[in-house]
C-alpha cells in the first residue's frame, strides 16, 4: 500500500504503521517461553517506541495495512489520530518504564507486561484503524487486555473489579458491534469509516452508549471508580490517561460531527455532560482513597468533553472550534491525569523530607492544572471549551446558562483536587497512601522505594504536562488561547473551589469524617461506595434474578410434567432414545446454570437479526 512519505523515518509508512502493533503483540507471546518470560519486564516498556516514532515522524495522510488479515486490515493516520497517538504513545512509553521499577520485585510482573504489550499494540492499532472491522478488532482487544491489568494483584478487590470491568466492556462491545452493523447497512455495506455521512438515530444512540462505556460517561461510569483502586498505579495511569480516550476517539470517528445539525442529540450530550461534572464531583469528594477520587475526577472531566462534543453536534459551523476544544482537552487530561496517578506511587515511595516535598510539589502543580489554574494546560483547555460554546451560539445554539455552568464545573474540579491532595497527604492517611501504592498480591515486593528511573520518567511526564499548551493541534495550539484569556476568568472558579475545600477541611475532613480508620479490621467504607449507582442496581438485579429463578422452577416443573406425559404416551420403539436424549440435555443444563439464559439470548439475537435483515 502506498502512503505519504515519512518525515525522518527510515521505514516507509506501509511498514511503520503495522509495526506499532505487530512488534508489541509478537513480544507478548514471549510469556509462553520460559527463558524469555523472565526478561519480559526488562524490555517490554520500550516496545511502545514504534508508536511513539510514528507519532513524531509521520504526517497525516500516511497509510498502510495487512491485506491478508480479515477483510483487508487497513491503517491510516489522519489529524485526529495523530493527536491521540502522540499523547498515548508518550504515556505508554513513560508509564511502562515507571511500571518496570514499580513492579521490580513482583513475581507476576511478566504476566502484567504481557497484558501491557497487548494493550499497547491494540491502542496503537485502534488509533490507526482505517475501516470499521479494524477499529472493532483493536477496540475489543484493548478492552480484554486491560482486564489482565486490573486483575493483576488477584486480591478479592481486584477480582471483583476485573469482573465488573469485563461485564461493562462486553456490554459496550456488543452495543458497538450493533452500531457498526447498522452504519454499514445505512452506507450500503461499505466497511470504511464513514466521512461526511449522516447516520440515523439508532446507530447514533448505539455509538454513544457502546463507546460511552469505555469513556466513562454517566450512568455507564461505575466500572471506573471500582477498577482504579484495584489496579496497580501504572495501570491506573494508562486506564485514565489513555484507555478511556478510546471511547472518545470512537465518538469522533462515527458521529456525524461537522456534517449535519443534530440539536436534539446536542442538547442531550450537553445536559448529560454538565450533570456528570457535578455528580462525579459530589460523589468523588466523599471518597477516601486517592485513586478513587481521581477516578471520579475522570468521570467529571469526561463530562466536560461530552459537552464539547455536544457543542459540535449543534451544527457544522460549530464543529471546528469544538473539535479543537476536544483535542486539546483530551491531551491535557491524558497527560495531567497520568502524572496524578503516578503521583500516588511517587508520594508513597518518597523517602526523606526533600523527596516528599518534591513529589508533593509535582502533584500539587498537576492538580492545579486539572482545576484550570491560570497559565496552565487546564486553563487553555477550558478557554477552548468556552470558545467552542461561543462558536455553537453562532451556529444557532442558545444556552445562556452554559458559561456559568462551565465555570462552576471548574470549581467542582478544584474541590475534587483538594480532596485528592487531602487523601494523599493528610496525616491520618499516611498508611493508606502506602497501601494504595504498594503491590497487594501475596508474594509481591515488600519494599516500595521507587528506583531512580521511575522518578526520572515521572519528571519527564511532568515536563510534558507543562508544555501541553504548545503542542500542535489542528487549528493552532493552546498558547494562543492563554495569551488571549482573562486570568481572572480562570482564577475565580479555582479560588471558589479552594474556599470550599478550606471549609470542608476545617469541618468534616479535619474532624475525621473523611479520614479512614487504619485500626479497623477492613478497608474504610465511604458514605457513598465506589461505583455509586452500581450498588443499588446490583441489589435490584439480585431481586430480579431470584424472581426469575422462582419462575424458572415453576416452568421447569410444568415442563418436566409435560415431558413425563410425552414419554408415557410415546414409550414405544423410540422411547429409550427420547429418554436418553432428555437425560443428557437435562444434565448439561444443570451442569452449566447460565446455559439456559445463553440459549434464550442467542435465540433473541437471531430474531433481532432476522428482523433487521427483513427491513
Amino acid at each position: 500500500m502506498g502512503g505519504q512519505a515519512a518525515v525522518g523515518l527510515v521505514f516507509p509508512p506501509a511498514l511503520a504503521l503495522p509495526a506499532t502493533f505487530l512488534i508489541p503483540w509478537l513480544a507478548a507471546s514471549a510469556i509462553a517461553i520460559p527463558g524469555w518470560k523472565r526478561r519480559l519486564p526488562a524490555w517490554a516498556p520500550w516496545l511502545a517506541a514504534p508508536a511513539f516514532v510514528v507519532a513524531v515522524g509521520l504526517s497525516p495522510g500516511a497509510t498502510g495495512g495487512l491485506s491478508w488479515v480479515l477483510l483487508d486490515l487497513r491503517l491510516s493516520l489522519d489529524e485526529t489520530g495523530l493527536v491521540f497517538l502522540r499523547f498515548s504513545a508518550l504515556i505508554w512509553l513513560l508509564a511502562g518504564i515507571y511500571a518496570r521499577g514499580y513492579l521490580r520485585e513482583d513475581r507476576a510482573a511478566p504476566r502484567f507486561f504481557a497484558f501491557w504489550l497487548v494493550a499497547v499494540g491494540a491502542n496503537a492499532g485502534l488509533l490507526l484503524s482505517g475501516d470499521m472491522v479494524t477499529f472493532y478488532l483493536f477496540f475489543a482487544a484493548l478492552g480484554l487486555a486491560c482486564y489482565g491489568l486490573i486483575f493483576h494483584d488477584r486480591t478479592p478487590q481486584a477480582v471483583r473489579a476485573a469482573q465488573v470491568y469485563l461485564t461493562y466492556v462486553l456490554i459496550g462491545d456488543a452495543l458497538l458491534f450493533a452500531a457498526l452493523v447498522l452504519i454499514a447497512r445505512e452506507t450500503g455495506g461499505v466497511l470504511s469509516i464513514p466521512a461526511d455521512v449522516s447516520i440515523g438515530p439508532a446507530p447514533i444512540a448505539l455509538v454513544l452508549a457502546g463507546l460511552g462505556v469505555k469513556l466513562g460517561v454517566v450512568p455507564l461510569h461505575s466500572w471506573l471508580p471500582i477498577a482504579h483502586p484495584a489496579a496497580p498505579v501504572p495501570a491506573s495511569a494508562v486506564l485514565s490517561g489513555v484507555i478511556i480516550k478510546s471511547g472518545l476517539f470512537g465518538w469522533l470517528r462515527f458521529l456525524p460531527l461537522g456534517v449535519v445539525a443534530l440539536p436534539g442529540w446536542s442538547g442531550a450530550l450537553i445536559a448529560g455532560g454538565v450533570f456528570a461534572v457535578f455528580y462525579a464531583a459530589v460523589v468523588g469528594s466523599l471518597q477516601r482513597d486517592p485513586k478513587t477520587v481521581l477516578a471520579y475526577s475522570s468521570v467529571s472531566q469526561m463530562g466536560l468533553i461530552s459537552v464539547a462534543v455536544g457543542l459540535g453536534l449543534s451544527g457544522p459551523a460549530a464543529w471546528p472550534s469544538a473539535r479543537f476544544a476536544v483535542l486539546l482537552y483530551a491531551t491535557h487530561h491524558a497527560v495531567t491525569k497520568s502524572v496524578l496517578f503516578l503521583g500516588v506511587g511517587g508520594v508513597a515511595g518518597a523517602r526523606g523530607r526533600r523527596a516528599r516535598i518534591a513529589a508533593l510539589s509535582v502533584v500539587g502543580v498537576a492538580a492545579g492544572a486539572l482545576a484550570g489554574f491560570p497559565w496552565t494546560s487546564g486553563a487553555a483547555a477550558k478557554a477552548a471549551l468556552h470558545a467552542a460554546e461561543v462558536g455553537a451560539e453562532t451556529a444557532g445554539l442558545h444556552m445562556s446558562w452554559l458559561p456559568l455552568a462551565l465555570s462552576l464545573g471548574a470549581a467542582a474540579t478544584a474541590v475534587l483536587m483538594g480532596r485528592y491532595l487531602w487523601t494523599l497527604v493528610g496525616a491520618p492517611h499516611a498508611g493508606a497512601d502506602r497501601r494504595a501504592a504498594e503491590p497487594r498480591r501475596p508474594g509481591a515486593a515488600a519494599g516500595h522505594r521507587l528506583p531512580a528511573g521511575a522518578w526520572v520518567v515521572w519528571g519527564l511526564l511532568f515536563a510534558a504536562l507543562l508544555t501541553v499548551p504548545a503542542w500542535p493541534m489542528p487549528g493552532g495550539s493552546g498558547l494562543r488561547l492563554l495569551g488571549e484569556a482573562d486570568p481572572w476568568a480562570a482564577l475565580w472558579p479555582v479560588a471558589l473551589g479552594a474556599g470550599i475545600v478550606l471549609l470542608a477541611w476545617t469541618t468534616a475532613w479535619r474532624a475525621g469524617a473523611g479520614a479512614p480508620d487504619l485500626d479497623a479490621p477492613g478497608p474504610p467504607e465511604p458514605a457513598v461506595p465506589p461505583g455509586d449507582i452500581l450498588v443499588p442496581a446490583a441489589r435490584g438485579m439480585v431481586v430480579v434474578a431470584r424472581a426469575a429463578a422462582a419462575l424458572a422452577v415453576g416452568v421447569g416443573l410444568l415442563f418436566h410434567a409435560g415431558a413425563d406425559a410425552f414419554r408415557r404416551d410415546h414409550a414405544g420403539r423410540h422411547g429409550a432414545g427420547i429418554r436418553a436424549a432428555w437425560v443428557r440435555a437435562n444434565r448439561f443444563v444443570r451442569r452449566w446454570p447460565g446455559v439456559g439464559a445463553l440459549i434464550a439470548l442467542f435465540l433473541l439475537s437471531m430474531i433481532v437479526l432476522w428482523r433487521l435483515a427483513a427491513g
